[in-house]
């Protein structure tokens, strides 16, 4: 009996098979991951904002930005578009470094007219390639008050 070596077609497919929902479960599982990472980023860099502006608030009685709203994206554009090298601005004033290219958009608002003064930091997870690379969406929002009254909202679940 002369017996050929190598696999049968049923024996690959069924090994492609087995790989293909390998792979679909650790995509699904990568993705998670990455999600908590962000919200965790998100986490820490939304206390450390919140801890700079009062250090600034202590220091100015007031808020930054002063009555305005910064929006940082993770690509690195900012708005308003007339604020020239607002990263630099916001290490300068508030001795805090915020990151580009981490996939997290930033707004930072100052309400320096208002009663109480208040500040409000809103981080959210970004859209990267025209698809969601987290299943669900990270938005963290923290404010502080005059009156040193911390809020830190997670709308997400």
């Amino acid at each position: 009996m002369n017996r050929q070596k190598g696999f049968s077609l049923i024996e690959l497919l069924a090994v492609v098979a087995i790989l293909g929902a390998l792979s679909v479960t650790a995509l699904t599982l990568y993705q998670t991951w990455i999600g908590r990472a962000r919200g965790s980023e998100a986490a820490v860099m939304i206390k450390q904002i919140i801890d700079a502006e009062i250090a600034y608030f202590l220091e100015h009685d007031e808020f930054f930005p002063d009555n305005t709203t910064y929006e940082i994206y993770h690509n690195g554009q900012t708005l308003p578009a007339n604020v020239n090298n607002m990263i630099d601005l916001i290490n300068q004033k508030l001795k805090i470094y915020i990151p580009t290219g981490h996939f997290l958009d930033y707004t930072l608002a100052g309400y320096n007219n208002a009663q109480p003064k208040s500040f409000t930091i809103t981080i959210k997870s970004a859209i990267a390639g025209g698809y969601n690379l987290i299943p669900q969406k990270t938005e963290i929002i923290g404010s502080v008050d005059e009156n040193g009254e911390i809020t830190f909202l997670s709308p997400y679940k």
